[in-house]
């Protein structure tokens, strides 16, 4: 528990500047930061980490690939903009079929 402490606590201040950076709503910066944390912590877990002496680079991985789904997601979510207005079929308001 006090070396999860320890690595929230290292890698913290280098996410909250790279979410920020990127994220304008502080809900977003803590969400995804969080998310990063539990994946990356759950690979550390099951031992799938091949090259520990690489770990920071990992971590900054597993956020740029958090930040890609949320800006995707945010994308799905959207409404199209610059779409053209259907014509009116209509002869005119009175018009009744």
């Amino acid at each position: 528990m006090e070396t999860q402490r320890h690595f929230t606590a290292y890698f913290n201040d280098l996410l909250l500047m790279k979410l920020r950076a990127r994220l304008r709503s502080p809900q977003a910066v803590d969400d995804l930061r969080q998310e990063t944390f539990l994946r990356v912590l759950l690979t550390l877990r099951h031992d799938a980490l091949q090259h520990p002496e690489r770990l920071g680079s990992f971590v900054n991985s597993v956020c740029n690939n958090v930040l890609l789904e949320h800006f995707r997601a945010g994308k799905r979510d959207a409404p199209i903009e610059d779409a053209p207005e259907p014509a009116d079929q209509s002869d005119g308001p009175e018009y009744i079929s």
